[in-house]
């Protein structure tokens, strides 16, 4: 691997049940300083023997006067990283929102072209005596349905998408950002209850539209 303009040997992978952990890549300090030349410590793990011992010894560290120390348990530094994540999550949220009105008024054109092209089709039910809530809740579930095709074949994508894995490279720390895309049965729900409102809420228009539809303009004279 190349960081900071030098070749790096990769010389054992380490598991850590999947912890943040996995996210770090070890070498041996002398070697990173030689290279960037940058002989500070961001970040130093210490091991405590007693676990109850934790607090107190970051209480000590945190007073030291001679040198500028923040010290907080692992599991706190853990809580700051997962800021990132929540930001990441809001961007995503943002990317989903504006994903779904652009399907949503994609579908809604759609559903007026099958309309304008289906106009005697419509005039001949309002002929045979289907009244207007009729031929809107006609189209109406036609658009269900094909928002419920859409939502099992995006489904169908989510999870084979689900457990893959994508690293970030964070030159400031000198490791990698890891992501895991985890596909849950209520992710699944959720997307595929939304996907078919956004169907259906598109096709209303459009099917108000054909419902209103009169006979006499739908089927030419002569």
């Amino acid at each position: 691997v190349t960081l900071f303009k030098a070749s790096w040997k990769i010389v054992g992978t380490f598991s850590t049940a999947g912890t943040l952990m996995e996210n770090e890549i070890w070498v041996d300090a002398k070697a990173v300083q030689s290279v960037t030349n940058k002989f500070q410590y961001n970040v130093v793990r210490v091991r405590v023997g007693d676990p109850a011992k934790v607090k107190e010894l970051a209480g000590k560290l945190s007073g030291q006067s001679d040198v500028k120390i923040s010290a907080r348990p692992e599991s706190a530094l853990f809580e700051k990283e997962n800021d990132r994540v929540w930001q990441m999550q809001l961007l995503g949220m943002i990317v989903a929102v504006l994903m779904s009105l652009g399907a949503g008024l994609s579908a809604m054109n759609s559903m007026t072209y099958f309309v304008a092209e289906r106009t005697r089709e419509i005039a001949t039910l309002r002929a045979l005596g289907f009244t207007s809530a009729s031929v809107f809740f006609c189209f109406l579930i036609e658009a269900f349905i094909l928002g419920s095709l859409g939502a099992i074949i995006g489904s169908a994508v989510g999870t084979l998408t689900g457990g893959i894995s994508l690293n970030m490279m964070d030159p400031t720390k000198f490791a990698a950002v890891k992501f895991q895309l985890i596909v849950t049965p209520s992710g699944l729900l959720l997307g595929a209850a939304i996907g078919i409102a956004v169907a259906v809420v598109s096709g209303a228009l459009p099917a108000y539209r054909a419902s209103r539809l009169q006979v006499s303009t739908a089927i030419p004279r002569g």
